[in-house]
């Protein structure tokens, strides 16, 4: 029996799914979830205590004891974004190998982007339907990722700098309630999102898509008796007009959940709505599916990782052409940058050791090398390496 457990430390939660192998898929043995409150100390001290730091490995701890009932002997560890931005994040690294024994090596904090991506690509059969135009929206901690496949294309790839965490902060600093919090976030998500609505120009869009895992958490406790597919906007109208009645204490009394829980609730709720009134969607869409099973599928089935890299691939460049387009590039130019360049890195194979990832770096390279023309003639490459080195695409 081939087992395997991901654990994802988040600000609010560590969740840990255990998972055997199945003759296509997976079977989730079991999945445990512990509270755990950190982003308030680090919006004060930009660091996480010891104290809190000992709480998370006890998790950990007892997590991976659990893991070894099942015989697991393999098991990843995913931090959400939110860890970006903490000081000590090496020590809490170094505090989990040396208190948990979890090998935790090769972090790499963008992970948890591209994970939520091939979430979208593996239920989503359809992405690249040249029917239909859809928007997806992924609320993380103190940002938030944009996505408009139109046409069969990706035409939007943007992180907004906006997200749950920073806006919890944002309400707790202006002590704004339960009942103004609508109001106040639709004021304060305006100018963070005008510059999508440019990008998104005339395109009309069809459906609003929910990918992230704080979105699923968050609507299962609202709506403990439904399902997650069938959660319609209607539905989130008339939760919010509830949740404005009543207060944070009184919201965490009924949903029997933390006082953090039931803020970030309220702010979740208020985000979709605000951001579906902007863009006059009328229709939304939650994805039933973790970014934990991915883990899991990509283990079980290599074949299905390489699938997720080749499309990935087919994004970034749909995504490296836009930009282009954005800063007025040569096309036909960088095309035959890329093509010359890519025929002499194949006449000189015997010559280097550069793989698939490198040919990569080049085409990206060649297509974008000259987008800083757009600022100034002269120091066009150093525009364009600061363009490059400033886009959220990769």
């Amino acid at each position: 029996m081939l087992t395997y457990a991901v654990i994802e430390i988040n600000s609010t939660f560590i969740e840990m799914r255990i998972y055997e192998k199945r003759d296509s898929s997976y079977r989730v043995l079991e999945k445990i979830t512990e509270d755990i409150n950190i982003f308030k100390e680090m919006r004060e001290k930009n660091e996480i205590s010891l104290e809190k730091m000992r709480k998370m490995c006890d998790i950990l701890k007892k997590m991976n004891n659990l893991s070894r009932d099942y015989g697991v002997l393999d098991k990843k560890i995913i931090f959400s974004d939110f860890f970006k931005n903490i000081s000590n994040f090496p020590m809490i690294v170094d505090q989990i190998k040396l208190k948990v024994n979890i090998p935790v090596e090769d972090i790499d904090l963008n992970e948890k982007t591209y994970l939520s991506i091939k979430k979208v690509i593996y239920s989503e059969k359809d992405i690249f339907s040249k029917k239909d135009s859809r928007l997806f929206f992924n609320m993380k901690s103190f940002s938030s990722s944009v996505y408009l496949f139109y046409k069969g294309e990706l035409s939007i790839n943007e992180n907004i700098n906006l997200g749950v965490e920073k806006l919890y902060s944002i309400l707790e600093e202006n002590n704004i309630h339960s009942k103004k919090a609508f109001d106040f976030i639709c004021d304060y998500m305006e100018s963070y999102v005008e510059f999508v609505r440019k990008g998104i120009g005339r395109k009309v869009i069809k459906k609003l898509i929910l990918e992230g895992e704080l979105e699923e958490k968050v609507m299962k406790i609202l709506f403990s008796k439904k399902p997650l597919e069938s959660i319609t906007l209607a539905d989130l109208k008339d939760k919010l007009k509830y949740i404005q009645e009543h207060s944070y204490n009184e919201i965490a009394l009924k949903y029997g959940c933390t006082l953090s829980m039931a803020k970030l609730m309220v702010i979740s709720l208020c985000l979709i709505i605000s951001f579906c009134d902007y863009f006059e969607i009328q229709e939304i869409k939650f994805l039933n599916f973790n970014i934990k099973d991915i883990c899991a599928l990509e283990k079980f089935y290599p074949e299905l990782k390489k699938k997720f890299d080749d499309t990935l691939w087919k994004i970034t460049l749909d995504s490296v052409i836009e930009l282009g387009e954005r800063f007025d590039f040569d096309k036909e130019h960088s095309e035959f940058v890329k093509d010359i360049g890519l025929k002499l890195l194949e006449n000189l194979k015997k010559y280097h050791s550069l793989g698939k990832e490198e040919y990569r770096y080049f085409v990206v390279a060649a297509y974008l090398h000259d987008i800083g023309k757009v600022i100034d003639f002269k120091e066009h490459s150093e525009h364009s390496a600061y363009i490059l080195e400033n886009t959220t695409i990769f």
